[in-house]
């Protein structure tokens, strides 16, 4: 997906915020009709491929204290329910996968527009997700209190999708 970003913040130390992106994921959306209900969504993520800008930081988060990408190399979501809430805003409600544990999550979705693409011609939509996860949920990062480390991760997710032909 070249128009699409799986990106997250989280709060370090207090005092600021540590951004960063996957950057090796596929996701396999399926809709018959136009309503969202109808709608299958699919988001595998290598783990491995996290990239916060700073290689000693990406290497850590890649070990046992983090991702364990050895151990766990993929993280899964998978929608269980899709609610439109009006013509551009719903919720996606699904199980994640992370680090062998799975939870219920719910993303807000935003529709930024749907239109023949400037570029390809071809009906496309872009959404933004947003949602936020506690890492102690998944038992992520467990030696790091949320004083060092926050609780929270601020999940972002921009991507533009076209119907397969």
């Amino acid at each position: 997906m070249t128009h699409a970003r799986i990106g997250f913040e989280i709060k370090h130390c207090g005092l600021s915020f540590v951004s960063g992106h996957f950057a090796d994921f596929e996701a396999v959306i399926e809709a018959q009709g136009e309503q969202l209900k109808d709608t299958d969504i699919l988001v595998t993520i290598q783990a491995s491929s996290v990239n916060t800008g700073v290689e000693a930081r990406d290497h850590h988060l890649r070990t046992a204290d983090f991702f364990d990408v050895g151990k766990y190399p993929t993280i899964v979501f998978r929608s269980t329910k899709v609610v439109a809430e009006n013509d551009r805003e719903g919720k996606i409600e699904g199980e994640l996968t992370l680090v062998g544990v799975t939870k219920p999550v719910v993303l807000d979705a935003t529709l930024i527009d749907c239109m023949p693409s400037p570029m390809t011609r071809q009906l496309t939509a872009g959404f933004r997700l947003k949602g936020v996860l506690k890492r102690s949920d998944f038992g992520f990062g467990p030696k790091y209190v949320p004083a060092i480390i926050g609780e929270e991760v601020n999940l972002i997710i921009d991507a533009e999708f076209t119907p397969a032909k």
